[in-house]
């Protein structure tokens, strides 16, 4: 969207946004339009072996709308971002994946969400992942400080995109990829400014 939106219009999204996922991150089944859990990993083409070996009240959170490990290959002891964590799903396949002697980190701006995680991680045994409560808009890590980053369903939720881009090219390493999972508006459809602000968590 190219439009610009008052601070007041700013605020009810991001309030909106956060009683929905407060609501995700006590289960997601119901509250979208696509598959979740474990359909959705399976949907989706997660590797079979990564998925099995988490636990099933970790794969039920899962509410990605894409794969985005299926955009490239993890190095084992890369070090991952991943951007707006949810539930931490991604981010346990991705320290799986990574090994012992990889990092990742997951951040996100919902505090139920980060709860939720947190627990997965300890049901999942990720000593290599950490969990950090901050926006997209502000990562709180070092200039090119990860080698991947990864998101899924994130961007389309948040208002200034290019703040977001910036940030993450920041953080980037030199040769660093970014992976991204995400749902595109094609139409811009018949909805008023107003009703766009209204409808922005969907």
């Amino acid at each position: 969207m190219d439009e610009s939106f008052s601070e007041k219009e700013i605020s009810f999204i991001r309030s909106k946004l956060g009683s929905r996922y407060k609501e995700v991150s006590e289960g997601p089944e119901g509250l979208f339009q696509y598959p979740v859990g474990e359909e959705g990993l399976s949907t989706l083409g997660y590797p079979k072996e990564v998925i099995e070996s988490l636990p099933q009240a970790v794969r039920s959170g899962f509410c990605g709308v894409g794969n985005p490990f299926s955009l490239g290959t993890l190095e084992h002891g890369s070090k991952v971002l991943d951007l707006g964590c949810g539930v931490g799903v991604d981010s346990l396949v991705a320290s799986t994946i990574v090994g012992p002697r990889g990092q990742v980190i997951g951040i996100d701006v919902s505090e139920h969400m980060l709860h939720r995680a947190e627990e997965n991680r300890l049901r999942s045994g990720g000593d290599n992942l950490r969990f950090v409560l901050s926006d997209v808009e502000s990562i709180p890590l070092k200039d090119r400080s990860v080698d991947v980053i990864i998101t899924n369903g994130v961007l389309n939720l948040v208002v200034d995109k290019r703040r977001v881009l910036e940030e993450c090219f920041r953080v980037l390493d030199d040769g660093g990829e970014m992976w991204i999972a995400d749902q595109v508006l094609t139409d811009d459809g018949p909805l008023s400014h107003k009703d766009r602000v209204r409808q922005w968590a969907g």
